[in-house]
């Protein structure tokens, strides 16, 4: 950790199923950036976790706040998991630690909801200033059209068949090192980091959805139109009292297939009717800065 004298610099770090990132601001610029592996507490084993953390932090100046908002903070076990974690990388600093959809509605203020679709997935409004959420649960009960769910059923298709496709079997290849149906299910059952390792898989499914093959594009549009159910149960249940349309914040990495967008956005409009989408170009880990901030005050 590189020293300072300022007391003034605020660290942010935007931790996922797949990777961690961090920044370190000083008044209005930012002065450091890291990144490191995945970050997820539920979902990775302690020393790829402090691994990953130690890397995304290696070279920053210390801090007199940081703010970490990261997938799997929102449970006890998780956010004292990473208070551990950062409280050793992170000595004499002023820590706050959340969920990560917090770094989404610090840094892309002003919506109704914000659905968070990365590695994993949730639905989070504000009720007051209270942040309820929908969803999530994790790549094996939830997390409806993330890119672990959409890696998951790409993979499931594979091994059901694999000398089906020839073409599907190198691209598999490539990501996963074998083609190997046995060798790829033993992997998923005994990664580290199974939600991550899937998720390098929903590339492969959109683009193939996208270039028009049907059978993709069925799984594509089953697990988009799953989140938008739980979107729109969410706003039933929790924005009762809204007039007008509903602004919804969609952030995360799997909003860059237009395939996704469009499934997401035409099925959610089809259950709420008028909807008015917003897909900002945010940096989380600047959010999670801004949360350390709001969290001092």
């Amino acid at each position: 950790m590189k020293m300072e004298s300022s007391k003034s610099i605020v660290v942010g770090i935007d931790g996922g199923g797949s990777h961690v990132s961090t920044v370190a601001i000083l008044g209005d610029e930012i002065i450091f950036r890291g990144n490191g592996g995945p970050g997820n507490p539920l979902t990775t084993d302690q020393a790829t976790l402090v691994e990953s953390y130690t890397d995304a932090l290696s070279g920053c100046p210390s801090p007199h706040r940081a703010g970490a908002c990261v997938a799997g903070a929102g449970s006890m076990v998780g956010h004292d998991c990473l208070t551990r974690i950062l409280t050793d990388l992170l000595p004499d600093t002023s820590l706050a630690v959340g969920a990560d959809y917090l770094a989404a509605l610090h840094v892309a203020s002003g919506h109704d909801i914000w659905v968070v679709a990365g590695t994993g997935s949730v639905v989070a409004s504000l009720n007051s200033r209270e942040v309820v959420t929908s969803g999530g649960r994790g790549w094996l009960l939830g997390d409806r059209g993330s890119a672990a769910r959409l890696g998951r059923v790409l993979i499931e298709t594979y091994v059901e068949d694999p000398d089906v496709d020839v073409t599907l079997a190198a691209e598999v290849d490539a990501v996963a090192g074998t083609r190997e149906w046995l060798r790829i299910a033993r992997h998923v059952q005994s990664d580290s980091c199974p939600a991550a390792w899937l998720g390098q898989f929903a590339p492969v499914l959109t683009a193939r959805a996208e270039s028009g093959e049907s059978w993709a594009r069925r799984l594509v549009e089953a697990e988009m139109s799953a989140l938008a159910s739980t979107t729109a149960r969410h706003a039933r249940r929790h924005l009762t009292e809204k007039n007008g349309p509903l602004s919804v914040c969609l952030v995360g990495g799997v909003w860059r297939s237009s395939l996704t967008l469009e499934a997401f956005t035409v099925k959610l409009q089809q259950l709420l009717g008028t909807v008015e989408f917003a897909r900002p170009d945010i940096d989380e880990a600047v959010g999670a800065a801004r949360f350390a901030e709001d969290s001092s005050l």
